[in-house]
């Protein structure tokens, strides 16, 4: 967890930056860099939780993970940064 939200500040700081900078406006800066966070943190979640979770059901996690980490990080990518759009502008 705390990986995650390591690379997430770190990355979410640098992205919101040049967000800000590239646009000249603060707000898309925010929105990119909290999604940026957001994004990292759940991934990092996920990828460390459903191997222990298909291995605890008996599954092959070397198999099986790959998909659900690409569907949880894809769906939490894109719906965050257009859940946090639409709140913060």
């Amino acid at each position: 967890m705390a990986v995650g939200l390591v690379n997430g500040i770190a990355i979410g700081a640098l992205s919101g930056t040049i967000a800000a900078l590239f646009t000249q406006q603060t707000r898309i800066g925010i929105v990119i860099g909290l999604a940026a966070l957001t994004n990292l943190l759940v991934a990092n979640l996920a990828g460390s939780g459903i191997p222990i979770l298909l291995d605890a059901l008996g599954q092959d996690p070397a198999l099986a993970s790959n998909i659900f980490m690409t569907m949880i990080t894809d769906l939490v990518g894109f719906g965050g940064f257009l859940g946090i759009a639409a709140l913060l502008l």
